[in-house]
């Protein structure tokens, strides 16, 4: 570890490190980046946002970010639809910044 990392056996290093990830403002960018809807935000008429959101505690090392997509089976007349919106899972982009602190606190 020494050599790898020029660090000194002797001293004691203390350092901690804070990630955030943020999503990117997709309602501001309204291009059409294949993303679902935010579960929390809303526009100013009670509709979903476009974008995703992320889980405040990681889980085992792992942060989770979860988006919203429908899935259309069938109509009322039994038609078969089979289709996601607003876009196809295998499409979606995520688009974010991440963004670390270093702190003492």
């Amino acid at each position: 570890m020494k050599k790898d990392f020029f660090i000194q056996c002797s001293c004691i290093y203390c350092a901690f490190l804070i990630v955030f990830i943020t999503p990117r403002d997709y309602a501001s960018n309204p291009d059409n980046t294949a993303m679902g809807w935010s579960l929390v935000d809303y526009n100013s008429t009670g509709k979903y946002v476009k974008g995703f959101d992320v889980a405040k505690t990681p889980v085992n090392g792992y942060v989770t970010a979860t988006t919203m997509l429908r899935y259309i089976n069938c109509d009322l007349a039994g038609r078969t639809i089979n289709k996601f919106i607003p876009y196809e899972p295998s499409n979606l982009i995520w688009q974010y910044i991440l963004s670390e602190y270093l702190t003492w606190d």
